[in-house]
């Protein structure tokens, strides 16, 4: 985090506009809004508009009803009231991408069907065995290897 801060120092000077209080928002977000920064995210600053990330749908709502106070909260860690307007966004954690992904890595597994050498036959409760598994290249080395038992 400490190399983050030290990039933005680096590249994001101030400009002449006096644009500071953007580097002070990204740098102190978890800070200013506390323990929900655990359910949004900084997206996106434009103008006067803050873009905020939301992980969970259902908490869309509830932010919107409480924009008001985290708008306020927001600009009482600013030098002077800048944010007129919050939206949100429904976005995707990492964690929530990751669980996602291996989800949907499951599903195509279970959907294969086994395939099966037709030079020997497979006992049943083996069938069901390699049914189980769900990492193809396992399934197929055990096919191989019961396959040189037989042998």
């Amino acid at each position: 985090m400490n190399n983050v801060k030290n990039i933005l120092d680096s590249l994001l000077q101030p400009s002449p506009q006096n644009e500071s209080w953007k580097i002070h928002l990204i740098k102190n977000w978890p800070i200013i809004i506390g323990n929900l920064h655990e359910k949004i995210s900084l997206q996106k600053i434009h103008g006067n508009c803050l873009v905020l990330g939301v992980y969970d749908s259902s908490w869309m709502q509830e932010l919107y009803l409480l924009s008001k106070l985290i708008l306020k909260k927001i600009n009482d860690h600013l030098d002077r009231p800048r944010i007129e307007t919050l939206r949100f966004q429904c976005i995707e954690s990492s964690a929530a991408q990751t669980l996602a992904h291996k989800n949907a890595h499951k599903n195509f597994i279970k959907n294969q069907p086994i395939k099966i050498d037709k030079t020997f036959r497979l006992q049943p409760d083996e069938v069901v065995a390699l049914q189980k598994i769900q990492d193809p290249e396992l399934s197929a080395a055990l096919q191989n290897f019961l396959k040189k038992c037989q042998e």
